[in-house]
C-alpha cells in the first residue's frame, strides 16, 4: 500500500482555504475522492447508523471495502443531488463510511497508513490514555462511565455505516422502509465479512416552523462553522452581514491527509460519535425550578424563557440571549458575539452555546489570537434519535441526540471543547460551573453550583444566583472514526 506523501508535509495552500468552491479546478482532485457529509449536512431527514465488527480475513473484508466504496456518496455527488433535489423534488439515498482505529488494524493497513491522531488510535473506551488538551490529560478527559455505555457500544467497532435518504415528497414512513430495506441488504452483502452488531435510526425534529430542534425543544444546528462559499453568502443574506462573528471556516478544521491513499489531494476527516440520552422531562422539571429561584432573588417575575435562554445561550427559537432578554425582541442569527457582555450579566459563561463557543472569551480573558479560538470549533453533523416526543410522562426515555462531529484534530478540538471547557467548572472564570446542557464530572467529584445573574444586563458586582443545574445529558457509548478518502477505499 502506498503511503501518502501529504501525510509526511500537509498541504497548507491548500488546506487553508476557505469559502471554497466544489467546481473549483485546483480542488477538483480532493472534491472527487472526499466523502459527503463533511463539508456539508447530507441534508437527509432520516437516516440509520450501522456499527459493525470485521469478523472475514483482512483481504476478504478489503475486497468488499472496494466493492461498497461505489455506494458511497462524495463530496462533488453530493452537490449534484442537492441540485437536483431542489430543482426536481428527487429524493436520492446518501451512504458514509468510517473506520475505527480497530477497523484499520483488522484490514492490515500498515501503521503508516492509518490516521496518525493519538486519541483516534487509543479509541473512546480507552480512559487511561493521555490527550492533549484535557483538563486532566492522563484520565478519562470525557469523564465516560462505561458502565453506563449500552452493551454494543462497550464492544469492539470496526466501521460506521451511515445511510440517510428523504426529500420533498418523502415522508418518514416511507424513509424509514427504504433505509431498512438498505440495512438487510447491507447485512446480506457482509455474510462472512462483518457482523452488524448495532444500528441505530435517526431523525430530525422541527419546530413549528420548521428549524431542526432537539428534545429539549432548542433549536439545534445554529452557528456551524462554513466552509462552502454558497452557504457562508447564504447565512451573510440570512444573518444581514457577519461583522460580529464570521462563520467561515477553511478546510484544514476538518480535513487531513489520507496517509493511506494513493492520490496526493486526497483527504479525510476524523469523526467523534456519542449516543447522548436526555431526560427531557427532568430537563424541563428544573428550568421551571431554577426560574421560581431567580424570582425569589430578584423579587421580581423572572420568566422561565429567559432562565431557560440562560442555561442553553439562546431562547428556543435561536434568539441569542446576549443580545435580547426575551426572544420577542429579536429572531434567531449567528451573527452576534460576547464582546458587549464581559461580565456574563447578559449570557453566562457557563451557558451551553457560551462554552462551546466562546466568540471572542478566549482572547479577552487567556491573551489568545482570534484564530486560535477559531481553530477550536468543531463541525457538528448530529441527529435526534427515540419518540419526537418533547414532553414526556416519564424521565430518561429512549430518547436524545446522536452527536456527530468532524474535526482534524481530536484533542485540539473535540477534547478540548468536552473536557477542557463543559466539564471545567473554571472556564472561563473560577466558580463559572459546569456546562448545564452537556457538562458533567468523575463519579468522586460532585458538580459545583453554577452562578446566574438574577436579572438580564445587571451590573458586574450585583448579587448574583448559586444553583446547580446538571445531569440531564448522559453519554450511553460512543467511538472515535475516521472517514477515509474514496482513491483509499478503492485501492485496498
Amino acid at each position: 500500500m502506498t503511503v501518502n506523501p501529504l501525510a509526511a508535509s500537509a498541504p497548507a495552500s491548500l488546506l487553508e482555504r476557505a469559502a471554497v468552491d466544489l467546481d473549483d479546478p485546483a480542488l477538483a482532485p480532493l472534491f472527487r475522492d472526499l466523502q459527503g457529509n463533511i463539508l456539508k449536512s447530507h441534508g437527509r431527514d432520516n437516516s440509520v447508523h450501522v456499527f459493525v465488527r470485521l469478523v472475514g480475513t483482512p483481504g476478504r473484508c478489503r475486497a468488499w471495502l472496494r466493492g461498497f466504496a461505489s455506494e458511497v456518496t462524495s463530496a462533488v455527488a453530493q452537490a449534484a443531488q442537492t441540485r437536483d433535489h431542489a430543482e426536481n423534488a428527487t429524493a436520492h439515498p446518501f451512504a458514509n463510511l468510517m473506520l475505527s482505529a480497530s477497523g484499520y488494524r483488522a484490514l492490515g493497513v500498515p501503521p503508516d497508513a492509518q490516521p496518525p491522531d493519538p486519541v483516534f488510535r487509543a479509541g473512546m473506551k480507552d480512559l487511561g490514555a493521555r490527550h492533549p488538551g484535557a483538563r486532566e490529560p492522563t484520565a478519562n478527559p470525557l469523564c465516560d462511565r462505561l458502565e453506563d455505555w449500552e452493551p454494543p457500544f462497550r464492544a469492539r467497532i470496526d466501521a460506521l455505516l451511515i445511510l440517510a435518504y428523504g426529500g420533498v415528497d418523502v415522508g418518514a414512513d416511507e424513509a424509514r422502509a427504504v433505509l431498512d430495506r438498505r440495512v438487510e441488504v447491507l447485512r446480506a452483502s457482509l455474510d462472512g465479512v462483518g457482523d452488524i452488531i448495532h444500528v441505530e435510526h435517526g431523525h430530525v425534529l422541527r419546530d413549528a416552523a420548521g428549524r431542526p430542534i432537539e428534545h429539549f425543544g432548542f433549536a439545534d444546528g445554529i452557528s456551524n462553522p462554513l466552509l462552502l462559499a454558497a452557504d457562508l453568502e447564504q447565512a451573510r443574506r440570512d444573518d444581514e452581514g457577519c461583522e460580529r462573528h464570521d462563520l467561515s471556516a477553511p478546510l484544514s478544521l476538518v480535513l487531513v491527509p489520507d496517509p493511506g491513499a494513493r492520490q496526493p489531494q486526497a483527504c479525510g476527516s476524523y469523526f467523534v460519535y456519542r449516543k447522548l440520552q436526555q431526560n427531557i422531562r427532568g430537563f424541563h422539571r428544573r428550568i421551571d425550578e431554577l426560574a421560581e429561584a431567580l424570582t425569589a432573588a430578584a423579587g421580581e417575575p423572572v420568566e422561565r424563557e429567559l432562565a431557560g435562554a440562560w442555561v442553553v445561550g439562546r431562547f428556543r427559537d435561536g434568539t441569542p440571549v446576549v443580545d435580547h432578554p426575551s426572544p420577542d425582541a429579536g429572531r434567531p442569527t449567528s451573527n452576534f458575539n460576547y464582546d458587549d457582555d464581559p461580565a456574563g450579566t447578559r449570557c453566562p459563561f457557563h451557558a451551553h452555546t457560551r462554552k462551546t463557543n466562546p466568540r471572542g472569551d478566549l482572547v479577552r480573558a487567556f491573551g489568545a489570537s482570534p484564530e486560535s479560538e477559531r481553530a477550536g470549533r468543531i463541525v457538528r453533523r448530529a441527529i435526534s434519535y427515540g419518540p419526537p416526543d418533547l414532553e414526556p410522562e416519564e424521565e430518561w426515555t429512549d430518547a436524545g441526540l446522536l452527536f456527530l462531529c468532524a474535526v482534524a484534530d481530536i484533542a485540539g478540538q473535540f477534547i478540548t471543547q468536552q473536557s477542557g471547557w463543559c466539564n471545567s467548572t473554571g472556564f472561563l472564570r473560577e466558580g463559572t460551573g459546569l456546562d448545564p446542557v452537556v457538562g458533567c464530572t468523575s463519579s468522586d467529584c460532585p458538580p459545583c453550583a453554577q452562578s446566574w445573574p438574577v436579572r438580564w444586563g445587571q451590573a458586574e458586582d450585583a448579587p448574583r444566583l448559586t444553583f446547580d443545574f446538571s445531569g440531564f445529558v448522559r453519554c450511553r457509548g460512543g467511538e472515535y472514526f475516521f472517514a477515509p478518502s474514496l482513491d483509499f477505499l478503492r485501492g485496498l
